[in-house]
């Protein structure tokens, strides 16, 4: 060899020394059994700490959202301790238990069974019914005493014992008239003042005739004497008789008004 072809030969073997040493650093060659060894390992080595850090945000997404839950959960128990049920509240009146069933409904009121609704007189109107019935009792005894002493069946004694129970009865409806209120009853006041005089004139007649009968037992002719000699007998007539004028006076007033407030009629000599 020329000393040109010995260096050509020298720098081909080092040329092909170094591309096998290049390719042996490259591209290992292949295990036995076929396997290849993994051409990245330092890769897989770079991408270990990638996942762990992956992990670690994970796991601190999932601890927030635990404390999170936690929260809430604490702000409903404290929302429904600040707000005690009926039923507890309930349960801690009295000492009784806490569980309390809620009261049945009550029943409706059908129409039928309601009560009417009433005028601003009714209950004026009511009282002087009153008033009127309690007269009406007592003036069947007080005719019925005066007629029997007249035709001498009975003894002036026991029908001036009942006269009286007729006189305390009418003083009684004269007292509670002088405080009837009737503000709210059209004519009310006409009404008090026109029975209030019926009532004296008949309370006028029963005190007259009550005289007679005492005159009669103090004299002792029960009976077969003539009534008009005595001045009492006589008294008792003529306020009977202004008492039936004033009784027509009011029943005026009152027989138009009595069927719209549910009350009876009368006449002069029923009460």
């Amino acid at each position: 060899m020329s000393p040109s072809e010995s260096q050509r030969a020298h720098e081909g073997h080092a040329t092909e020394g170094e591309r096998q040493w290049a390719g042996s650093a490259a591209e290992p060659e292949p295990r036995r059994g076929g396997l290849v060894a993994d051409p990245e390992p330092r890769r897989a080595a770079a991408a270990g700490p990638q996942r762990r850090g992956t992990g670690r945000r994970g796991a601190l997404i999932a601890a927030v959202a635990v404390v999170v839950l936690a929260a809430v959960g604490a702000v409903v128990f404290l929302a429904g301790k600040g707000k005690p049920t009926t039923t507890a509240n309930a349960g801690n009146v009295g000492g009784a238990s806490s569980s309390v069933k809620s009261p049945a409904p009550s029943p409706s009121v059908s129409p039928s069974s309601s009560s009417p609704s009433q005028s601003p007189g009714t209950a004026a109107m009511a009282t002087l019914a009153s008033y009127l019935r309690q007269s009406a009792a007592v003036r069947p005894t007080v005719q019925a005493a005066i007629s029997n002493v007249q035709n001498c069946s009975e003894d002036p004694s026991t029908a001036a014992a009942t006269i009286q129970q007729a006189i305390t009865t009418r003083q009684g409806i004269l007292q509670g008239l002088q405080t009837l209120s009737v503000s709210g009853l059209p004519n009310g006041t006409q009404l008090v003042s026109a029975l209030t005089t019926a009532m004296q004139n008949s309370l006028n007649a029963d005190t007259d005739y009550h005289a007679w009968m005492a005159d009669l037992v103090s004299s002792g002719n029960t009976c077969g004497s003539n009534p008009n000699q005595d001045s009492n007998y006589v008294n008792g007539g003529t306020a009977s008789s202004d008492a039936t004028t004033s009784k027509n006076a009011f029943l005026s007033l009152w027989n138009p008004m009595a069927p719209t407030y549910g009350q009876q009629t009368y006449t002069a000599t029923s009460f």
